[in-house]
């Protein structure tokens, strides 16, 4: 069964369909594919940012740079089971089920970080109050 690119971790997510059923579960698979290169997309592009911004808004700089880890933090398991899938190594329950109840806060970190860069970038976040609008650590969500 082809699932993918062979770098994509998209057939780890095959326990989803155990869980939710078969149709669900591919659901569930497809929107963890999806989630995947959004996250590493949007910090791609926060990495970006902060060197676009750090010698002219170092305040700015520092709090999206804080980001970096805030996503790490918010999609770990999505980036272990990916990694992992890329080593061939196995999952093991314990991780995929890790994968299926955080997706929505790794979905939630990056939508408000994919917001901030966008902010960030057109010029709407600088030195002043308004870079205080960044969350200082997304973990807790």
């Amino acid at each position: 069964m082809k699932c993918g690119p062979a770098w994509l971790p998209s057939c780890v997510f095959v326990l989803a369909t155990g869980i939710a059923g078969t149709a669900g579960g591919f659901a569930l698979a497809e929107r963890a594919e999806a989630l995947f290169l959004r996250q590493q997309s949007v910090q791609s592009s926060l990495v970006s940012t902060v060197s676009e911004v750090e010698t002219v808004r170092p305040r700015l700089a520092a709090r999206l740079y804080g980001l970096e880890d805030d996503l790490h933090t918010a999609c770990r398991p999505l980036r272990e089971a990916s990694r992992r899938r890329l080593d061939g190594q196995d999952l093991g329950p314990n991780l995929e089920w890790a994968v299926v109840t955080t997706l929505q806060k790794c979905e939630s970190a990056t939508s408000t970080i994919e917001h901030l860069v966008q902010e960030a970038k057109a010029g709407n976040l600088g030195e002043g109050p308004l870079v205080d609008i960044i969350p200082a650590g997304l973990s807790g969500w």
